[in-house]
């Protein structure tokens, strides 16, 4: 597979080539980051408090396995996010492994940006 042509940093003023998907050079993706975490509401505050906490860990231990691969599972994720109107219940959770949530995240933001 070839080599994607070198693009430049997004932030502003920097010049550094990256290769890849366009983004940030590695100095400026933590900046980036830590400007994000710092305006992000903690998850006590998002509706992750002991009560999520305790339901997660009844729901994982009656699901033990990724609903995607059949992995290991450690994550419960909302089908539909509660930030878009989801339930808060079983019926909208599911199990999955590290890998599968964020390939699933990821495929949710990139269809979330083109509509």
């Amino acid at each position: 597979m070839p080599w994607m042509t070198p693009h430049g940093c997004r932030y502003p003023g920097c010049g550094t080539l990256i290769r890849g998907t366009p983004g940030y050079c590695s100095e400026h993706r933590k900046v980036v980051r830590q400007r994000q975490d710092e305006n992000r509401p903690s998850a006590s505050e998002r509706g992750y408090g002991p009560d999520w906490r305790r339901r997660r860990a009844l729901f994982l231990q009656e699901h033990p396995d990724c609903s995607s691969c059949g992995d290991p599972a450690p994550v419960v994720d909302h089908v539909i996010p509660l930030s878009k109107g989801g339930a808060d219940d079983e019926s909208n959770w599911q199990a999955l492994c590290k890998m599968c949530h964020d390939s699933w995240k990821q495929r949710i933001d990139r269809k979330a940006r083109t509509l």
